[in-house]
């Protein structure tokens, strides 16, 4: 976590013995052989428990965690004991992370955009800094020793200082180890029966066993005196208590017969701190790392391209929330960017996964879009009607199979709308692609009689000709506007499989040079040279003919596998399909059983090379940034649409520069923005741009006010200027340049902040936060020690006459109203107990609400205030009872959960049967005002009743308990009531003829209409017209639809859902879940 903090947390070595340090870890693929979901439940949840019990009962004992995905599942599951553990096992040193990111990464088929959004997710997840960074690539480290240990050992060079291909000058300190799982022969340590326990009649043996292992690793890694030996495996630490007895038994094993040596618990952090204390000077290497299987570049390409597009959907999600900021936005986001990231995990994008986990993945793609696309419509209806909180806005739908020519909307409506979205940051030309029906369209019928020709066909472009095969139809050659002629061939091939197409590699963020059967020399000697050759396109390859000054580029829409086997040629690995396999077969089939046919793109740019940088760099963006097209039917004039709605925007003040790329803008906090600028020239591609350029932020966006900026890591999780305290120094043989850094980290004077060639600068902006705030009557707000703010409901007295606040704390599943006054904080009772809080508790403040006489068992009144619920999420109630205490008379404020319960003492009392309940009056203030007007339903005009909606859009947040808290994300059941009664009102107005004789839908319908909905998004229009049509508990579409029009305290029967719909208790449970993770 913090440094300073964590290196103290490291055992003491001995400079005068050989250190060995274990480090106990366990690989927990996030999906592989099983699915995500199956790990999880069947393993991961029980490796983590376990080893927080195991580690609680050992002080010395250390475990290090990777798979933040997991560990925060598994966190979100626990109570507030164990959470307070871990964080003792984490502030001790016990409980360590290496990598940091939400999944270990694949990079030869993950784009360097979707790697640094799953680091920061990971990391902000668990809110701190890795501990030490592992191999993006799963595959890299484990297999490049076959190559390149031989000539390490020999030279002693195993660890060494290390610089990948740089065209800024800035070197990247980077530290290689070899080593990943278990010591040889101590790999079954685990494995059951326990034939290979550690006990009194092996464990001289087994210590003589790894000080001679560790010895001889100390000698061919550099003589350092401190060896670091990983005791784990996938999925390992089951039986956690099991593997560390075994672990203890070994360390004192080892020390007690090897007086030499100093084995004991570590992590990574700590090994790292201990070699560079040594302060020794270390080899120096400028070098890729690049791993030996090749084929996953290309397997399973309909998956790759899949989450590639979902990765651009998110991407525009997030812009718009960052403009929009509409709290019920991050449910959706947190959703999609969850599983996006799951998709870069190095069994995931790469394909290397059997079909039963493939296709869960594709399911977590396909949920993650459906999450985009919902809230992209709800940022749309923010954003693009004039009036602020017109709901009116058509749904715009997203039709996921233009490819093909096919999209409901623009071929069946008469007129139809188009809205385009760019999220590049400047303008671009782009053809779009709409169907339209052929007979909506004139077609010219005099064609010209179509003759065969004896001579290559030419397809004449703009600088450029094509001459194609007479009888292949493929390029032939290429005549340029200057009248020079190139050979050009395109042909279509296919490779036999070969089970040993193995070899390295490692990916960068700028293009990187390779030469043919050349690896710096280090990677031994080849056996396969086709493969050796192959390496990971996942945006483009590229010739360059010095001599002739021409460069042919190849951009790609999704990641592939990419060679140049011979002088002049490229070649493009696009699909595979494998009947046998190392371990699953690669055989994906369409619907008719045969192999799955999967059509992709290729641009092609054949230009001097002083001109192609370009035209491939601005293509590169914009492919992997397309606009996003929505369509929804026009059912007013263009008139009407134009009045009511904006027809252009843009939240920039300027558009960027032509060589700068938003590589990332999304809501932080409620008043904080992320944001990422990309330089994405290299020096040497352009004269011009890749020059320095200064982006002025203060005045960058349009509707956004910056009142501070900070400049972070990359991930976004550290100020660059603390990160860069906490940096160790190392000496190096070949000594490093100072890496430069920009020193304007923190602006209090906002001005321009350079951008040099290939950096991306990270920032978190501090904007002025002028969104509109629901002004609810009644909110809960977050308090932390006892200061009560002035506005707080008084429920009561204590005896001293002192006044009683409510106030509601959560403990384990039960969120508990009570009492609170500035001496005590909050009190709660549960068990027959009172607990008291001066932290993670919440005040009621606000007014328009009344107290109602309730007489021992009596039904609650239909309007009494929801202050919690039990873990069952059942409702608890606000109450106050009268008591006296001789001639003291005092007013205490508890819970009503069947009966009224207080706090006395530490003591909970259920003594009170007649007591008063809270009941809650119109929640909305702007409502109740409406309600007082004189103003009748027939003389309501348009505008009145255009307000009224919104109106009631915010009495439906309202009547939630907790909506008003302004940083508070909304729930399923706010959404779901949205759903029925105003984002769909034009829906249910045009489809209340299909919904069961005379416009009627029953209660129950709809609730299980929402129940069978797992996101509950359920719409009036999917009820089917042959639902029962009784005549108690139902709701007429007509009341729904003109509810909000009435001028009386009852807001029609959707009040009924609220108080009998079982759903919406689970929704109530779920959003004090979110919010109280969120505020952790």
């Amino acid at each position: 976590m913090f440094r300073e903090c964590g290196y103290k947390s490291c055992e003491k070595t001995d400079a005068k013995k050989l250190n060995i340090h274990i480090i106990s870890h366990s690989h927990d693929d996030v999906g592989w052989l099983k699915t995500v979901d199956g790990y999880y439940t069947e393993d991961v949840s029980h490796i983590l428990t376990n080893v927080v019990n195991s580690l609680d009962k050992n002080p010395k004992r250390k475990f290090t965690e990777v798979e933040t995905y997991y560990f925060n599942r598994w966190w979100s599951e626990q109570n507030n004991e164990t959470r307070d553990l871990v964080h003792k096992l984490v502030s001790s040193g016990q409980l360590g992370f290496a990598n940091g990111g939400y999944t270990v990464n694949d990079e030869g088929s993950a784009h360097y955009n979707e790697i640094i959004d799953q680091m920061t997710l990971g990391e902000f997840i668990w809110g701190g800094s890795a501990d030490l960074g592992q191999s993006a690539n799963i595959f890299t480290t484990i297999l490049h020793n076959h190559y390149s240990a031989p000539d390490s050992m020999a030279t002693s060079s195993i660890e060494v200082l290390s610089r990948k291909e740089s065209s800024f000058g800035a070197e990247v300190l980077t530290w290689d180890r070899a080593l990943t799982f278990s010591p040889q022969s101590f790999t079954t340590i685990t494995a059951l029966p326990r034939g290979n326990d550690i006990n009194d009649k092996n464990k001289k043996q087994k210590a003589d066993t790894i000080v001679s292992l560790a010895k001889q690793w100390n000698k061919d890694f550099g003589d350092t005196n401190h060896v670091l030996m990983t005791f784990g495996d996938d999925f390992k630490y089951n039986n956690a208590e099991h593997y560390f007895a075994n672990l203890d038994k070994l360390a004192n094993a080892v020390n007690e017969f090897h007086p030499d040596v100093h084995m004991f618990y570590s992590n990574p952090m700590c090994y790292l701190w201990s070699v560079n204390q040594l302060n020794r000077t270390f080899e120096y290497r400028e070098r890729d790392y690049f791993p030996l299987w090749s084929g996953f570049f290309t397997s399973r390409p309909s998956l790759k391209r899949q989450e590639r597009s979902t990765n651009n959907l998110l991407q525009i999600s997030k812009q718009l929330d960052s403009m929009t900021r509409i709290p019920e936005s991050e449910p959706f986001l947190n959703e999609a960017m969850n599983e996006v990231s799951v998709l870069t995990h190095h069994d995931a994008i790469t394909g290397t996964s059997p079909q039963k986990t493939i296709d869960d993945y594709i399911l977590r793609l396909f949920s993650a879009s459906d999450a985009l696309q919902e809230v992209t419509n709800r940022m749309y209806r923010k954003l693009i009607p004039k009036q602020e909180l017109d709901i009116s806005l058509p749904k715009q739908i997203i039709c996921d199979r233009l490819n093909i020519s096919e999209c409901h909307v623009s071929e069946t409506s008469n007129e139809f709308t188009l809205v385009v979205y760019n999220p590049i940051g400047r303008p671009v030309s782009q053809w779009l692609r709409i169907p339209i029906p052929s007979n909506n369209k004139p077609i010219d019928a005099n064609n010209p009689k179509e003759e065969n020709t004896k001579s290559n066909g030419e397809l004449k472009g703009k600088g450029f000709t094509l001459s194609l095969d007479q009888k292949t139809g493929n390029i032939e050659k290429v005549k340029m506007v200057n009248g020079n002629e190139f050979p050009l061939k395109q042909s279509f091939k296919f490779y036999k499989s070969n089970h040993d197409s193995s070899y390295d590699f490692c990916s960068e963020g700028q293009a990187v040079k390779r030469i043919r059967n050349s690896h710096q020399k280090d990677c031994g000697k080849f056996k396969e040279s086709i493969s050796d050759n192959y390496y990971p396109i996942y945006e483009r390859i590229l010739l360059k003919d010095s001599a002739k000054g021409m460069q042919l580029t190849v951009l790609t829409d999704r990641a592939q596998g990419g060679s140049s086997e011979m002088d002049g040629q490229i070649e493009l690995m696009v699909h595979r399909r494998l009947l046998t396999d190392t371990r699953t077969s690669l055989n994906e089939t369409g619907v008719d059983g045969k192999g799955l046919v999967v059509s992709g793109k290729h641009f092609i740019f054949f230009k001097p090379i002083n001109e192609s940088s370009k035209l491939f760099r601005d293509l590169d963006q914009r492919l992997f940034m397309s606009p996003l097209i929505t369509f929804s039917p026009l059912t007013q004039t263009q008139a009407e649409y134009r009045n009511k709605y904006k027809t252009s925007y843009s939240a920039l003040n300027q558009e960027l520069p032509q060589n700068v790329h938003l590589l990332t803008l999304e809501k932080w906090t409620q008043n904080e923005l992320l944001l990422r600028l990309e330089h994405f020239y290299q020096k040497e591609d352009n004269n011009e741009l890749s020059k320095d350029v200064e982006i002025d932020l203060k005045n960058m966006f349009k509707d956004i006010k910056i009142k501070d900026v900070r400049e972070m890591t990359l991930s976004a999780n550290q100020e660059l200027s603390e990160s860069q305290k906490s940096r160790l120094q190392w000496k190096s043989k070949n000594p490093l340049n100072n890496i430069q850094f920009n020193s304007n980290q923190h602006f209090n004077d906002i001005s321009k902040v350079k951008l040099s060639s290939q950096q991306i600068r990270t920032f978190i902006l501090t904007i002025e936060d002028n969104t509109k705030k629901v002004n609810c009557s009644l909110e809960w707000i977050k308090i932390t020690g006892t200061k009560i703010p002035k506005n707080a409901i008084v429920g009561g007295f204590d005896i001293d006459t002192k006044p009683l606040y409510i106030c509601r704390h959560k403990r384990d599943d039960d969120l508990l109203p009570g009492k609170a006054n500035e001496n005590i904080g909050c009190v709660v009772t549960m068990g027959g107990k009172a607990f008291s809080t001066k932290s993670d508790y919440e005040v009621l403040i606000g007014h328009n609400y009344d107290w109602v006489e309730r007489h021992g068992g009596d039904a609650v009144p239909d309007r009494a205030f929801i202050g919690g619920h039990d873990l069952n999420s059942n409702p608890i109630y606000v109450g106050k009872c009268d008591l006296h205490f001789g001639k003291t008379e005092t007013q205490v404020v508890g819970k009503i959960h069947h009966k009224f319960y207080y706090g006395f003492g530490d003591t909970e009392r259920s003594d009170c049967a007649n007591h008063m309940v809270m009941s809650q009056l119109n929640a909305s203030q702007e409502l109740q005002e409406m309600d007082n007007e004189s103003t009748s339903v027939e003389t309501m005009d348009g505008e009145r009743d255009g307000k009224r909606r919104r109106l009631f859009g915010k009495e439906l947040r309202c009547m939630m308990y907790g909506f008003g808290d302004d940083h508070n994300p909304f729930t399923e059941a706010v959404d779901m009531l949205e759903d029925l009664v105003i984002q769909f009102i034009q829906d249910i107005s045009l489809k209340a003829q299909d919904v069961g004789k005379n416009g009627k839908i029953s209660v129950e319908d709809v609730l299980h209409c929402v129940k069978r909905d797992e996101r509950k998004y359920c719409r009036v229009r999917d009820l089917f017209p042959d639902q029962d049509v009784g005549k108690n508990g139902k709701i007429s579409v007509e009341d729904v639809l003109h509810c909000v029009k009435r001028d009386e305290r009852k807001y029609c029967r959707v009040r009924d859902l609220l108080s009998m719909n079982e759903e919406l208790k689970k929704a109530r449970k779920a959003f004090d879940e979110i919010k109280y993770v969120s505020n952790a």
